[in-house]
């Protein structure tokens, strides 16, 4: 998989980094992902996209990819959310481009965006097996997304030098 795309699971929430610059092969793999973590959770699987801050409009080729395995897992998708890093102008255009493709889709799963990573969490947990108890996971599921966007993070610097 690309260095531009992230993917790790907690739990039964799959969480997907892309900052846009992705090819249309790293969501092959991120599907090969999805479908392992929704066998291993057969009450369903949850999916948290992060928009980095620094994201640019993918590809259509890439967004192709990305509605392509979104189709093939979503009989496992309880819910997906767009967590939009960043504020001011871009990020409210992304939300706002986001949000008028959840209106002109359909799709089986409900879909939210999100300013903020506990918003999206606490949108999205009560969706999954255990519902509402799952509210008390919040603050883990961040901690712990925010530690392994920081180790990929660092791991990128020192190979980048």
């Amino acid at each position: 998989m690309s260095s531009n795309v992230r993917v790790f699971a907690w739990r039964d929430v799959l969480v997907v980094c892309d900052d846009g610059r992705s090819v249309p092969k790293d969501y092959d793999e991120l599907l090969a992902i999805a479908l392992e973590l929704a066998e291993s959770h057969p009450a369903g699987i949850g999916l948290l996209s992060i928009i980095p801050e620094s994201a640019v409009p993918p590809s259509d080729d890439v967004r192709a990819a990305m509605n392509s395995a979104l189709e093939r897992v979503s009989k496992s998708l309880r819910g997906a959310v767009w967590y939009i890093e960043g504020a001011g102008f871009q990020a409210a255009m992304v939300r706002a481009v986001l949000l008028g493709l959840r209106f002109l889709r359909a799709s089986p799963y409900p879909r939210h965006t999100s300013g903020t990573l506990e918003e999206a969490l606490t949108w999205l947990l009560p969706l999954l097996h255990g519902n509402a108890a799952r509210l008390h996971d919040v603050n883990t599921a961040a901690g712990y997304i925010r530690e392994r966007r920081a180790a990929a993070a660092a791991v990128a610097s020192i190979a980048a030098r």
